[in-house]
This record gives structure tokens, sequence and C-alpha cells, in this order.
């Protein structure tokens, strides 16, 4: 099974919805382009820059040659997400009597939903996919990358709405949306002792959380010593490399890192903490409620 992501914009508004949902076509418009000057890339027709033409590229190869059963589509609407299959080749020449498509040659292909699933019904890390700039910025994009592992699993569990197993740690905190990961490192800091006043970050170079010791005793964190009143700074992500690593903030949180050293902290040392703390555990449990926990 293949998965992919089709955002429907025109003239910057989202049209999801009036396709997807409406006339059970998923199209790329592209202008007076034309499947054939795409598939040949003939520049004098289609016109795209690089990046708009692989989209165009892609979304061309994948539904041109057959009907394509074995890929799963998503698009997220105002208040609805769908999946959704191709049932036919990739056409061109809808014809659509409204103004703002008079430009366009409308290159679609037509659909089955599979699933129409509230945005508040679904896990975060899939309604969220959008937050990734690559996914936002394009038109047709593929998801067969291990990056998307957290996506994936939440398609397949939208689709056949049974609980995902999910055996290795890290992998269950790919599950996780990056605002989720956020508030589970912020929880686990306060499950500790310290105060976080804030559960997002993002917004400060080099940081991303912020906590203090209120408490009336010195905290022991990893090994350092925090005392009543002093501050730590953490910068969370999902992979760390050399060069994220600048040493400004006292502790990194990610999944993995490609590097060593004391204050990076990897899913296995996470896993370590949470099992000395119950109410971190109990909220990550209850955020990843669509997979099962062995």
């Amino acid at each position: 099974m293949k998965y992919y992501f089709l955002n429907i914009n025109l003239n910057s508004k989202s049209q999801v919805d009036l396709w997807i949902a409406e006339k059970n076509i998923a199209p790329i418009f592209y202008g007076k382009s034309t499947i054939d000057s795409i598939r040949k890339n003939n520049k004098e027709i289609h016109n795209l820059h690089p990046q708009a033409y692989r989209d165009a590229k892609l979304f061309v190869d994948t539904f041109d040659k057959s009907i394509n059963e074995e890929s799963i589509i998503i698009s997220i609407g105002e208040k609805d997400v769908y999946l959704y299959k191709p049932i036919s080749e990739v056409i061109e020449g809808f014809e659509i009597n409204e103004l703002e498509y008079k430009n366009e040659n409308i290159k679609y292909i037509r659909i089955e939903i599979l699933k129409k699933i509230k945005i508040k019904e679904c896990p975060l890390v899939l309604v969220s996919i959008k937050s990734n700039r690559y996914i936002s910025s394009g038109t047709f994009r593929d998801l067969n990358n291990e990056k998307y592992y957290g996506n994936l699993s939440a398609i397949k569990y939208c689709i056949s709405r049974s609980n995902q197993t999910i055996i290795n740690f890290d992998r269950k905190l790919q599950c996780l949306s990056s605002l989720e990961f956020e508030t589970l490192i912020a929880k686990i800091l306060e499950e500790i002792g310290f105060f976080v006043p804030a559960y997002k970050g993002g917004f400060i170079k080099n940081f991303d959380l912020f906590c203090k010791n209120l408490s009336k005793k010195d905290l022991i964190f990893h090994s350092k010593t925090i005392k009543e009143n002093d501050s730590l700074s953490v910068q969370i992500k999902l992979k760390i490399e050399r060069k994220h690593f600048d040493n400004k903030s006292d502790f990194y949180f990610c999944i993995w890192s490609t590097i060593k050293d004391p204050i990076v902290l990897t899913s296995n040392e996470i896993e370590r903490i949470l099992n000395k703390l119950p109410d971190s555990t109990i909220w990550l449990k209850n955020t990843l409620y669509w997979i099962n926990w062995l």
C-alpha cells in the first residue's frame, strides 16, 4: 500500500470539501498545463517552476497508467479528514462553469472515499501533518518514508478503527505530534518537581521550554543538581544531529540522536524516566489512545 497527501487549493483557498466530498474528484490545477506536457516535461506548455512540476509529475505518474487501488490519499478539509482511493486513471478537462476556473485545465482522478472522519476525532499526529512545511508547501506529497511512520500508523488506525500494535518505544513516540511530544517533556519535568510556565516552544531560537525549581529543596535530574529558584532550559527535536547540538540548552530531548552526550536524552532515557513517573505515563497512554499498550 502506498500513501499520499493531496492539498487542494486555488487562489490560496482550500477546496478540499468541494472536490472530495461533493464531487468525489481529486484534482490538481497548474493552469493550462496538460497531462502530456507534464509527462514529457514540455516547459513551453506547462510553464511550471521545479517544485510545482515535481508535484504535478508525481500525481500524473502515480495515476497515469492504470487504476491504482493500492494507494490511499489523505486530504484535510475545514472540519473533516478524508481518506480515499483512486478509481480511475488521471484525466483532464473537467468542466466547471465558475469564473475562478476559467484559466484552469483541471487534471484529476475519480475517487472512492474510504473514511470521512471529523478532525476532532483523529489522532493529532495526523491532523497536524500540515504543520510540516514540506507537506503544506506542496500539492501532492509522497508519504512513503520512515519519517512519516506516526502519520501512517494514524492513517491505518483511522481506516481500520483498530488500535495499532507498536512495540518499540521510539516508534510510539513517533506517533505523537510535535506539540504532544513537547507536552510530554513538560509533563515529565512537572512531575519531577519543576514549574513549567508554558508547554509550547519554538518562539525563541535554541530554546523550547524553560522550567524553574520552585520547591523548597534541590532537585536532581539526570545527575544534575538544580537548586531552589534555579532554572533549566530545554530544546526538543525528533532527531538531534551534530548541527543541532550547540550546547546552549541545559538539556536536549529527542527520539534519536547521532551524538552521545550526557545532556542529550533520547527515547531510551525518556522511557527509563517515565518508568518512575506514573502520572506522565498515564498521560502518554491516554494521548496515544489509538495504539495498544502491551
